[in-house]
């Protein structure tokens, strides 16, 4: 009967010895131990362990431990979360979460304000506290998107406080508003680009106006990247490449006219309908690192009802407006 042994590495990059079959056999059958009991003791992830049972043809059927009792349960569950608690039944937190609702113990968060958001304390989170005191409507300034009072993903929340001049410490309530996350996404990075030069900025309040100006030297683009960073490019990213270096079009930024170099790899192949499979010429243009993703949130803005996109007549900018 052959145990697994850890040879070298730790993490995901860690390689096992596996064990052999009478191993397995002994630990499910024998023992009564679940997957992740077995992963546990060993030292590894439940996945691993399934591999393993895969490898030597054995086919684990999950099995949900017999529910413990109310008193056990407010014991494991006393001053630890149900991760911790869990463990030491050898089960998940979904597992531990379904007996708490049978046994009926709620659960700490239940009923009570959440106190772990990551932006508690913070000015943000203030500004939130501030707006929420003094009555303001909870929905978006711009798209009138109305807060659902859920929690996504424990981080993020539906709306976010934010300042109008981007001055965290002005906290006045005519400087602050209510955003969702396309529009406060599109804003800021609009101010960015206006403050890296990119573009000029009119009105930032339920409407803006983006000019795009005609530059006669160039930018220095705003690091948003490693050191170590490496171009990463599919097959249908490299086919765009292609097609806009067989037109002869020199390498600009159709927004900012930023101009790359040779060696330079700041400039990203956009195409405009956000396909990427219609690799024709007119569909494509070259946008910097800045102005790709602004465009992206503008279009991810509009695609969502959120904004109005009206393009000015002769082609020199973009009218972004609120539609209430």
């Amino acid at each position: 009967m052959r145990a697994p042994k850890k040879l070298h590495g730790k993490g995901r990059g860690s390689r096992w010895l596996k064990p052999d079959c009478e191993w397995l056999e002994y630990q499910r059958v024998t023992c009564d131990k679940t997957t992740l009991q077995i992963a546990s003791e060993v030292g590894t992830s439940s996945t691993t362990v399934l591999k393993w049972f895969e490898a030597e043809g054995l086919y684990t059927v999950y099995r949900v431990p017999e529910t413990p009792s109310k008193e056990e349960l407010e014991r494991a569950y006393s001053g630890q979360g149900m991760k911790d608690a869990g463990k030491e039944f050898g089960v998940g937190v979904t597992t531990f979460a379904m007996w708490l609702r049978i046994r009926g113990i709620p659960a700490k968060r239940e009923g009570q304000p959440r106190t772990d958001h990551p932006a508690e304390g913070t000015l943000i989170w203030r500004a939130r506290q501030l707006m929420k005191a003094s009555g303001i409507p909870k929905k978006c300034t711009w798209c009138g998107t109305k807060d659902s009072g859920r929690w996504r993903k424990g981080k993020q929340l539906s709306l976010s406080g934010h300042h109008k001049d981007h001055d965290l410490s002005n906290e006045d309530l005519e400087n602050l508003q209510y955003l969702c996350l396309a529009c406060h996404k599109l804003e800021s990075w609009a101010w960015t680009a206006w403050k890296a030069g990119k573009i000029q900025l009119t009105g930032r309040d339920r409407s803006m106006i983006l000019e795009f100006p005609k530059r006669t030297k160039d930018i220095k683009a705003p690091i948003v990247r490693g050191s170590n960073w490496k171009p990463r490019e599919s097959r249908r990213g490299w086919e765009a490449r292609d097609v806009l270096g067989d037109s002869g079009r020199p390498r600009v930024c159709e927004w900012c006219n930023y101009r790359a170099t040779f060696l330079d790899k700041s400039l990203c192949t956009h195409h405009w309908n956000h396909d990427p499979f219609d690799n024709r010429e007119v569909n494509l243009s070259y946008l910097c690192w800045t102005c790709n993703i602004l465009e992206g949130w503008i279009w991810n803005a509009w695609d969502r009802g959120k904004v109005l996109v009206e393009e000015i007549g002769d082609g020199s900018g973009l009218i972004i407006s609120s539609p209430l």
